[in-house]
């Protein structure tokens, strides 16, 4: 351990941190990239490989340092020179069209400032935005991004590029920071269209197979460039060439490539999918994505025990290293595909096992709505300790929604009460999960019916007072709903069938002639 003149264990330096960008005409993405990540970084370097646009002057009125570089058809040669203009330690490399999220702003300099690992190079986790109109919908890669400036780290490639540690290729590989995030926006549809970056991609990949025929990657990239054109066949005899040459780039894993294949053998039908998923299952590349879609395709053709051991296989232990993966595959996303398949099979107690394992993982989106699937499942299974859990996660519906309301009351009934739940519910909902009836009645007369939820409530308990030989107690409430509001249909047929039940035949015919109104 390092130690000061005092004795005491030495302060680590702050690293310093370059921010690296090669632009030309961006124009509509470098300020926003620029002011990402100008917070957390101490110099931005922006290399200008031939813009015609406003981007360097934009680069500069946020206090980057802009260089000029000619394009020579070569992604890792501009990289390479971006990099040597740092000064930093640290060299953080960006797109334009990326943005560093501030909490991995926070996430990069917290890592820097108190790693234990020396490593050369870090992958961090690049968002890319998969649609115009949902932020949400992401396609997630690892790229190494973050890179010690000496290091002897230097980036490989013309297209598509990497980092390599030129003194020993056999340790060139990145370990991943997830928590440090990037949002990419150029593969939004709207974008990829509007730039019309293929053709020249495709001419730089076409290129590196010549230059570099037995290197796997160029023809991987080659395979997701015929994808992007609906060109499957193409794309994958070009992932099949990338498998054939996997043991030529040392550093490099073929799982997604495995994945891609597989994903192209499904939709052609192609006889050889078989041998291929036998050949990853026995290298231990078939990645959850694979085996996802291997599952869907089993259930297509009613191979329902196949699925399942996909599934499982998806989400246990020992998992290979992907670099590109969208959220939830391999956890709570193939946990779903696991739920759906249980119920399908009419397995509700493995279906619940498997929502409860998706409830406790914290990065699920939306955990309300898996609440819903839960209760319901719950409800079907007659487990109603696991109901009565699930309804406090659960959301309340909209105050327009009527029958919603009318669905959690139900659920409320089925529920094993839950005393720490039940505090926070209002008077009627505490006394419906109590099966408590009076208590019921009173709550339901002491509410307007002004709102649907209330409305609920009281069509609810009239309901259940009808059924339990009350109808002069279910009128009460009806009589009192009446008034706020008279046109719903759920109203006018319950007071249909109680005023019958009394024996007030004018009056349930009068209700009966409104429901059919209203119905038309």
């Amino acid at each position: 351990m390092n130690k000061s003149r005092s004795g005491q264990p030495a302060r680590r330096q702050r690293p310093t941190i370059t921010l690296c960008v090669i632009a030309r005409n961006e124009e509509a993405f470098i300020g926003d990239c620029l002011v990402s990540a100008r917070p957390y970084v101490d110099e931005m370097v922006v290399l200008d490989t031939g813009s015609t646009d406003g981007t360097a002057d934009i680069a500069r009125s946020l206090g980057a340092r802009v260089e000029t570089f000619t394009w020579v058809e070569d992604f890792a040669a501009a990289r390479n020179a971006a990099a040597e203009l740092a000064t930093g330690a640290w060299i953080l490399m960006l797109d334009a069209d990326e943005r560093l999220q501030p909490a991995g702003g926070e996430a990069l300099r917290v890592f820097l400032e108190s790693r234990t690992r020396d490593g050369k190079y870090y992958s961090v986790r690049i968002e890319n935005q998969i649609a115009d109109d949902d932020p949400t919908q992401l396609r997630l890669t690892y790229p190494n991004r973050l890179f010690q400036r000496d290091s002897g780290v230097r980036y490989v490639g013309a297209i598509h590029e990497d980092l390599v540690y030129l003194p020993a290729p056999s340790q060139s590989f990145g370990v991943r920071v997830d928590d440090i995030r990037v949002s990419h926006l150029g593969y939004r549809p709207s974008l990829v269209e509007a730039r019309d970056k293929f053709e020249r991609n495709r001419n730089l990949l076409l290129r590196e197979t010549r230059d570099r025929p037995n290197d796997p990657l160029p023809w991987f990239y080659l395979g997701m460039d015929r994808l992007s054109t609906n060109q499957t066949a193409e794309a994958a005899e070009f992932f099949r060439q990338s498998v054939a040459r996997k043991e030529n780039r040392v550093g490099w894993s073929p799982v997604e490539t495995y994945t891609q294949l597989i994903n192209a053998y499904i939709q052609l039908q192609d006889t050889r999918l078989e041998a291929v998923v036998a050949e990853a299952e026995r290298l231990g590349m078939l990645a959850p994505a694979g085996r996802g879609a291997l599952a869907a395709e089993a259930v297509r053709r009613g191979l329902l025990d196949e699925a399942e051991r996909h599934l499982l296989a998806a989400v246990g232990p020992d998992q290979p290293i992907v670099q590109v993966q969208m959220p939830g595959i391999g956890s709570w996303l193939t946990r779903l595909d696991l739920v759906n398949l249980y119920t399908a099979t009419g397995n509700l107690a493995a279906a619940l096992q498997q929502v409860d394992l998706v409830l406790a993982d914290p990065h699920v989106p939306n955990p309300s709505a898996v609440a819903t699937t839960a209760a319901r499942l719950a409800l079907q299974a007659n487990d109603p300790h696991r109901l009565g859990r699930y309804l406090q996660s659960l959301p309340m519906p909209a105050d327009s929604d009527l029958d919603g309301h009318l669905r959690l009351l139900e659920m409320r009934v089925a529920a094993t009460p839950n005393q720490a739940a039940l505090r926070t519910l209002p008077p009627t909902d505490r006394a419906i999960a109590l099966d408590d009836w009076q208590a019921a009645y009173e709550a339901a007369l002491a509410l307007t019916g002004a709102t649907m939820a209330e409305a609920a409530r009281m069509i609810f308990v009239a309901a259940r007072l009808h059924e339990k030989g009350a109808p002069d107690a279910a009128l009460d409430i009806l009589e009192r709903l009446l008034d706020a509001q008279p046109f719903l249909p759920q109203l006018q047929f319950l007071l249909s069938r109680v005023l019958t039940d009394l024996g007030r035949f004018d009056d349930a015919l009068a209700a009966h002639e409104i429901l059919q109104q209203l119905a038309a």
